[in-house]
């Protein structure tokens, strides 16, 4: 049954594109394409409970048995930016972790984005000689200094006799972001670079694919720029496209062409296939559909990806997560709900019954209570002495407690009688339930949930 319910959803999309059986000589090649994961390992069930790289492992396997079921094929590919722009120590470690499933899921192919690029040349130097797969590409990233290129600039592959290759640009307007270190990389202008790609490899892909980190308006000039694409992925946006959105573009002696650009989105939260479908004989695009896929709660958490990505956040959180750090001086300790609950009863049961109380169980539902991103704010005084410094030693500083919202609650606690507690404020709130993890929080709404 549930089988049946992913094939539904994926192929719902197709039907404007396949509404009548193709012919023999017709080879389907389905591009399974992502992007612009900026970091997510795990969906983040405080903003949405789409996508997760456990998901999009068995959203592939789906999809790959159709695809074989139909005697077609597919290739996996991502657009760029793995990685978050706010580059933390322990995302270096997080990139590998991404790279080692898409190498599992075997991905062949991965443009670099420009958060990509933020983690320097020597990481990516480090990756290309340890690990041969997946390809990385990049037809306009320069060293440092702009002397040359550093990066291969495309990829070609066969599936069942269909050559397609692949060029991988990222936007010069980006070059901004990489601007305050002298030592990463400089974005050059590829128009010559693309345009002498596309004269190598036209003469012998059948499917020619530009995988651009560009913003969306940008992603539509290239197709006119560059008609001799048959589909372009993007993009450094956050917009995505549901279905592709076909760009007709003037080729020579007033001849137009459809070319499809796709979107997919932000944080992993969908995955999108591009079905082409090549005529054999004359070597020609007969036609091409596609659409995208939310990575909702009809995929389960795959097994093998699931079982990487619990080693992976285990090694992180042992090499990362912080050292206790002493309070700022005359501050008080944290004691934890435990001595909240002998006075202050009343507000002990109510917090019991609200999202706060079970904050911890929302992380170990989705293998997370090892995300180094994720602790901070589903525990008390994370990091700090008293505070939750680990599931093992600090087992009972585990949720949004009462210290989380109120305060150290320790000279409270020797002398009630004193003044305690920070000011409950929309502020106060918004450490945690900011945009990024937080994005349909109102604070009126919110504060009556937990008021007490």
């Amino acid at each position: 049954m549930r089988t049946y319910l992913v094939l539904l959803i994926i192929f719902t999309g197709f039907l404007s594109g396949c509404k009548k059986e193709k012919p023999e000589q017709i080879q389907r090649i389905d591009i399974i394409y992502s992007g612009q994961l900026f970091g997510e390992l795990e969906p983040c069930l405080c903003k949405t409970p789409l996508g997760g790289l456990a998901r999009r492992a068995d959203f592939i396997q789906q999809a790959l048995k159709d695809v074989f079921s139909k005697n077609g094929d597919a290739v996996l590919v991502d657009a760029g930016n793995i990685t978050n722009t706010s580059i933390m120590p322990h995302d270096t470690m997080k990139v590998k972790a991404i790279l080692k499933i898409y190498n599992f899921l075997h991905y062949e192919v991965v443009n670099l984005g420009v958060t990509d690029l933020l983690l320097g040349l020597d990481f990516w130097k480090d990756f290309l000689n340890s690990y041969p797969y997946p390809e990385i590409i990049s037809a306009n990233t320069l060293t440092p200094d702009a002397s040359k290129y550093v990066f291969k600039p495309s990829f070609t592959l066969t599936r069942k006799n269909v050559d397609i290759g692949f060029i991988g640009i990222v936007s010069p307007r980006f070059n901004s972001i990489l601007s305050g270190d002298n030592k990463l990389p400089k974005i050059g202008n590829y128009a010559d670079i693309v345009k002498s790609e596309i004269k190598k490899l036209r003469e012998k892909c059948e499917i020619l694919i530009l995988l651009a980190m560009a913003n969306y308006e940008d992603c539509r000039k290239l197709a006119t720029i560059f008609p001799d694409f048959d589909a372009i992925i993007g993009g450094h946006t956050p917009e995505s496209l549901e279905k592709p959105e076909f760009i007709s573009v003037e080729l020579n002696k007033g001849k137009r062409k459809n070319i499809p650009l796709c979107l997919p989105g932000i944080q992993g939260r969908s995955v999108g296939i591009l079905s082409f479908y090549v005529d054999l004989i004359s070597s020609k695009i007969d036609s091409i559909a596609g659409t995208l896929v939310p990575l909702d709660t009809h995929f389960i958490r795959f097994t093998e990806v699931d079982s990487i990505l619990a080693y992976e956040k285990w090694e992180i959180y042992k090499r990362f997560k912080p050292e206790p750090k002493p309070l700022p001086k005359g501050s008080p300790r944290y004691v934890g709900d435990n001595s909240c609950k002998k006075c202050h009863i009343p507000q002990v049961k109510q917090w019991s019954n609200t999202a706060h109380s079970r904050a911890w169980k929302t992380l170990l539902d989705e293998n997370n209570h090892y995300n180094i991103d994720c602790i901070k704010c589903h525990v008390v005084g994370y990091g700090y002495e008293s505070g939750f410094t680990g599931i093992e030693k600090t087992p009972d500083r585990i949720n949004v407690q009462c210290e989380s919202c109120h305060g150290p609650a320790e000279k409270h606690l020797k002398n009630p009688e004193l003044p305690y507690g920070f000011e409950i404020n929309e502020t106060l709130c918004l450490s945690c339930h900011d945009k990024e993890h937080s994005i349909n929080f109102n604070f009126k709404e919110y504060i009556t949930k937990v008021r007490h």
